[in-house]
């Protein structure tokens, strides 16, 4: 509206204005209004106040809870990846600070099965980790020589539950690397 219309023309335009916006409210002379609404039609009345905290929690709810989920399936498999390089570093450091190449294998198996119980069972992980040890030179503890340990876990904890069980879903493969140096001032 311009303030230099005549105040009959203001009126006149209102009223017209409000007539072409069809579910508008009416404005009557005096500051109350009018209650007459065109059939059909929505309308914020004064008394709606909590009217957006309840759009609010219709509308976000079913956007919030796949998103809690995806965030609650992400965290499981990036727990589950840490482990495995968790446990190919354990494994790799065992290797390599065992006294003798008749050691490797009974000190591997001790932090493996220790590794198993007691941190893979927490996250539902039943089956046996796969170890593969990778020597750069041809007696695997010579001094200054690369050990490399690959682990490989299969992770099927995370299965559908609900309504979406009748869904099969292949197992998660974690595969994850270290890499040691045996020290160099060890005695042979």
């Amino acid at each position: 509206m311009i303030i230099t219309r005549p105040r009959v023309l203001r009126f006149l335009n209102k009223r017209i204005e409000t007539r072409r916006c069809i579910g508008t409210r009416k404005r009557s002379e005096t500051r109350n209004h009018i209650e007459q609404v065109t059939p059909g039609a929505v309308y914020v009345n004064s008394r709606d106040q909590g009217s957006a905290a309840v759009e609010f929690v219709v509308l976000t709810l079913p956007l919030f809870v796949p998103f809690a989920l995806y965030l609650a399936v992400v965290n499981t498999q990036s727990q589950v990846a840490f482990d495995a390089h968790n446990l190919a570093r354990q494994v790799a450091r065992a290797f390599v600070t065992s006294p003798t190449e008749d050691l490797t294998s009974p000190r591997t198996n001790v932090v493996v099965s220790a590794f198993t119980n007691s941190v893979l069972k927490k996250h539902g992980i039943t089956s046996e980790p796969q170890i593969k040890v990778i020597c750069a030179a041809s007696p695997c503890l010579t001094p200054g020589s690369e050990v490399e340990v690959i682990v490989n876990i299969l992770d099927n904890s995370m299965k559908p539950s609900g309504y979406l069980r009748f869904m099969s879903t292949s197992p998660t493969r974690v595969i994850a690397q270290d890499t040691q140096v045996v020290d160099t001032w060890r005695s042979t």
